[in-house]
This record gives C-alpha cells, sequence and structure tokens, in this order.
C-alpha cells in the first residue's frame, strides 16, 4: 500500500487513457486515498494472494472464508457480492472474482477454485478489456461444459402437505459446496426457491425434499 503517492517508483507502470480522437493520453494524477487505489502489486503476487481462496495459509483459513460470506439483500433477494469480492457460476464452473479500474489502470482476477485455477489480468490503458482477457485465458484452459438439456422433470407421485407444514422451512440457507445463498419462502400454500431475483415453486416429494 503506498502511503507517499507522490514517490518515485522505479518500474512501475503509468496509465493511459483511450479517449475521443486520441489514441494514449496520459491518465496520470493523485490518488491520495488506499484501500480502492493506490495498492501496488505484480501478477506473481496476486496469483499468490488469491491462492488462499482454496489453499489458504495458516492463520489466513478464516479471513479468506469471510470474503466468501454473503448475506441476502434487506428485501430477500440474493446477493451474489460478498466482503470484497463476487461469487458467479461462469461456463459450468464457480468462479470468485473482482475488477479493478482507476485513471487508466484496469485489472482483474478470476479464481476457479474447484478447478484450483487463479487468472490475473494487469493493464495500465482504459481500453484493454480486462475481464474479457481473462475469459479468453479460462476459454483456452476450461474444458467446455454443456449446458445441461431443457425440459420438464415428470413427476408421477408427490407428498400433500399443508401451508403450516411447510411454513418451518422458510428462511434463507447457505450452498456450502457452490458457496451461493438462496431464499426459501412460502406464497400462495406453495413453497417458493429464490436465487438472483427469479423464483421458482417447490413440489413436496417427501416431507423432508422437494
Amino acid at each position: 500500500v503506498e502511503d507517499n503517492y507522490t514517490r518515485v517508483v522505479v518500474n512501475n507502470a503509468h496509465s493511459y487513457y483511450h479517449s475521443h480522437d486520441r489514441l494514449f493520453e496520459s491518465a496520470q494524477a493523485f490518488w491520495s486515498y488506499t484501500g480502492a487505489g493506490n495498492i501496488h502489486a505484480t501478477a506473481q503476487d496476486l496469483l499468490l494472494w488469491s491462492r488462499n481462496f482454496y489453499a489458504p495459509q495458516a492463520g489466513w483459513e478464516a479471513p479468506f472464508q469471510k470474503l466468501r460470506t454473503l448475506d441476502p439483500l434487506n428485501d430477500g433477494r440474493a446477493n451474489s457480492y460478498a466482503f470484497g469480492v463476487i461469487l458467479e457460476e461462469k461456463g459450468g464452473y464457480q468462479r470468485i472474482l473482482h475488477s479493478g479500474s482507476i485513471g487508466g489502470y484496469r485489472s482483474f482476477m478470476g479464481v476457479y477454485p474447484e478447478q484450483r485455477l487463479n487468472i490475473i489480468v494487469l493493464t495500465n490503458f482504459s481500453s484493454s478489456q480486462a475481464g474479457a482477457k481473462a475469459d479468453a485465458i479460462a476459454g483456452l484452459l476450461l474444458e467446455k461444459k454443456e449446458p445441461a438439456p431443457k425440459g420438464k422433470e415428470q413427476i408421477t407421485r408427490y407428498q400433500k402437505m399443508s401451508a403450516t407444514e411447510l411454513k418451518q422451512f422458510e428462511g434463507t440457507f447457505w450452498n456450502k459446496a457452490a458457496h451461493y445463498s438462496v431464499g426459501i419462502s412460502l406464497a400462495n400454500d406453495t413453497l417458493r426457491y429464490t436465487r438472483d431475483g427469479k423464483q421458482y415453486p417447490m413440489l413436496a416429494l417427501t416431507p423432508q425434499s422437494f
């Protein structure tokens, strides 16, 4: 973290804009705050740091688990933004990510924890499309997954349950394996599964499975 932002740093990359009719335009300024800016690193350092999401160093297990903690929004909708990182599914794989933008600098971190794959892109040009470059790298390294076939599963029997019996299943639940939360709510005598703002009705197959 650079607390003296006027210091000359050898081999520190300057940044550039692409604006109007000028392909390269200097994007230097003094950003006196730290945290969102003035953190200097290399791609190699960030690769080592991001490895903690699936193989944390001793003593850092709890902080990196905390980073992945999700809370629902105030209106009950699911939230993909955790404590400083975004949790999502990309191409059929779970991914932890964040991007950065200040001046002409652009950065992107993508971690695929189940594949133990980390991709870091650091650039100093505003039109560099760091996220697209990271996605292209992932496309080369990860096997393409075919989307699940669409269609409705034929259900031959179901369990009839009262609203009182169903209400006990209401709440927000954490999927530990996939690292996201889902909401279960009761409406019109039907349990409904909510994720990413979309609701899906649930049918009781047994008193404990839906």
